[in-house]
């Protein structure tokens, strides 16, 4: 997933907010000193990346484990499809587990960004009601 960030306003103090947008996903704000801005978004963009591949690496290597851990403990089943069945749950539990996992491995990566380049995000208070969502949607 591809991530663009980039300086869209200046703020007080000689800061700037830059705004980080992704697919499917809202835009995120944060403060930066204006110096310190491209830096940033490069950074954040790289940072972005390898997180994504260590993400999927990690989801796809717990499933696999996941599957071989119950194969092994259902190798001497003599019924193939349940000991099959057993292997699927026993990947998807290990995915399951590997999202738990990896929210804790972005979250502290996100942090050392943040703290790297001493920046703040900023939280903008959305005015819309449900039934500003709604009528969205139904358009």
């Amino acid at each position: 997933m591809a991530v663009e960030a980039k300086v869209n306003r200046v703020l007080e103090n000689d800061y700037v907010q830059v705004e980080v947008k992704a697919k499917n996903v809202g835009p995120r704000y944060f403060k930066v000193h204006k110096d310190r801005a491209d830096e940033f978004c490069a950074s954040y963009k790289k940072n972005d990346k390898k997180m994504t591949f260590i993400t999927n690496a990690f989801f796809i290597a717990s499933a696999f484990l996941g599957s071989l851990i119950a194969q092994i403990f259902t190798r001497n089943l003599k019924n193939k499809a349940l000991q099959m069945t057993i292997g699927i749950v026993g990947a998807a539990i290990g995915a399951v587990g590997s999202v738990f996992g990896s929210v804790g491995i972005l979250e502290k990566n996100g942090k050392r960004l943040l703290e790297k380049f001493n920046a703040e995000q900023i939280f903008y208070e959305d005015k819309k009601t449900v039934a500003d969502i709604i009528s969205k949607k139904t358009k």
